[in-house]
């Protein structure tokens, strides 16, 4: 079923919009990821980031340009006392850990209890396993992560920023559970405007026009996008 795209006056076609989320301990490697996929770039020294960092890119999916708002969340716990604002209005969340990092493993029920406060239980959540290209240090199996990603009931990819390692895979699984989700709501409702970066939900709001220019290109491997490359 293909989408309507959005109409905002005098004939000027909008693609439809998602707010994706990064969430994981400090460290995985969320801004790698990002930089990888937005740039096609890796910097093994870049700085923590502090605040977040937005990235934009799109996907070819069923014919209709399919775009997305990636937010590059802080990991840091002195930072948590901002959560709300990050997972307001996502469409879906990526969840990372790094498999070369216990801890970071760990952590991950600490992420999806606090993803369930802010988040619709029906918002699809893919968990990335980070640095799968590190097999001497590697500490988690991917057989361990599977179990895991099965047992909470969330899609599970392997990738590296450094090698791009099914960075793009990662990107299109999840935007197309994401368009899947609309889809289908759009099937029970279709005289509803869904603006779903603003609330994550079914609404009847128009799309606001945005500074970023027109993002095109992504079709299983390829993307055209704008990375902002904010820190608050």
């Amino acid at each position: 079923m293909a989408l309507p795209q959005t109409k905002r006056g005098y004939g000027d076609v909008y693609p439809k919009e998602f707010k994706l989320v990064i969430v994981g301990d400090s460290g995985v490697g969320k801004s790698g990821f990002v930089l990888r996929l937005a740039k096609d770039e890796f910097h093994p020294d870049a700085r923590v980031t502090i605040g977040v960092d937005f990235a934009n890119c799109s996907s070819s999916i069923d014919g209709e340009t399919i775009r997305a708002q990636i937010w590059d969340t802080a990991g840091q716990e002195k930072l948590r006392c901002l959560p709300q604002s990050y997972y307001q209005g996502a469409s879906g969340i990526i969840l990372f850990f790094d498999l070369c990092d216990k801890s970071s493993f760990d952590s991950l029920d600490g992420w999806r209890s606090e993803i369930s406060r802010f988040v619709d239980p029906d918002v699809p959540v893919l968990l990335v396993g980070n640095k799968n290209d590190d097999i001497t240090n590697r500490r988690i199996s991917t057989s361990i992560a599977q179990s895991y990603a099965a047992k909470n009931g969330l899609g599970y990819i392997e990738t590296s920023g450094k090698t791009s390692s099914n960075v793009t895979l990662a990107f299109v699984t999840i935007l197309e559970k994401v368009y899947k989700r609309e889809v289908e709501y759009r099937a029970d409702n279709p005289d509803d405007e869904w603006e779903i970066v603003k609330s994550g939900k079914p609404t009847k709001s128009i799309k606001k026009a945005t500074s970023h220019p027109p993002v095109t290109g992504m079709r299983r491997g390829k993307c055209q996008n704008y990375y902002t490359g904010l820190l608050l």
